[in-house]
């Protein structure tokens, strides 16, 4: 499922959709504009791709896409979320690390608002961090290439803070990861209301 922006966090679109279908979604995340439906099976599936395009309600418009996984559409276009945002760059030759190409990625990404101190002072030479504006949907993309000298350069763009990707909000929605752990939560509360004693069944799963 592909979101077309990122005003809403996908916890909120998890949350209308689950409603809107009414089931509840066992999904696991990937990137900031696609996550995967987990189905139970192919009934299940089909009717979910028969949706297409749907805007959710309660999102402000926000518009989902359903569509079957493949291997093209996991890795195709991969954009990452930025809204005016510090984000790293890697992949920039050292002697480019000046003002004209850092506009050129901003330009690329939504403007350049800021360069980091670091990145100006080019005291850290891992990756280039700057503050891009991010697209009208609150999108840069996760990779672009730039042309020097008849070179052409790979350049990544990742967030400097990894904690961006994960989903807040558990709501109406199972995580994929934790399915089991519910299934066994459920078990064990069956069994306290048929009167059987449970030293600690969460002990299970660790803690």
């Amino acid at each position: 499922m592909f979101r077309d922006n990122s005003k809403v966090g996908w916890s909120v679109i998890f949350y209308n959709f689950s409603r809107e279908i009414d089931r509840k979604l066992v999904v696991s995340q990937m990137y900031d504009d696609r996550t995967i439906i987990w189905c139970k099976n192919e009934e299940e599936m089909e009717s979910l791709l028969k949706l297409h395009k749907t805007v959710i309600p309660g999102t402000g418009g926000t518009i989902v896409s359903l569509i079957r996984w493949s291997m093209e559409e996991q890795n195709r276009d991969i954009k990452i979320e930025c809204r005016s945002s510090w984000m790293g760059v890697e992949g920039l030759p050292l002697n480019l690390w000046n003002i004209k190409f850092m506009g050129k990625i901003g330009e690329m990404c939504g403007g350049l608002l800021d360069v980091e101190k670091d990145t100006a002072e080019k005291t850290f030479l891992h990756h280039l961090r700057l503050k891009l504006g991010g697209d009208e949907d609150g999108f840069v993309p996760k990779s672009i290439r730039l042309h020097y000298q008849g070179s052409e350069l790979f350049l990544k763009i990742f967030k400097l803070n990894d904690w961006g990707y994960i989903f807040n909000g558990f709501f109406n929605t199972i995580w994929h990861q934790d399915s089991e752990f519910y299934k066994n939560e459920e078990a064990i509360q069956k069994r306290r209301s048929d009167g059987v004693e449970i030293e600690d069944g969460l002990n299970a799963f660790g803690s």
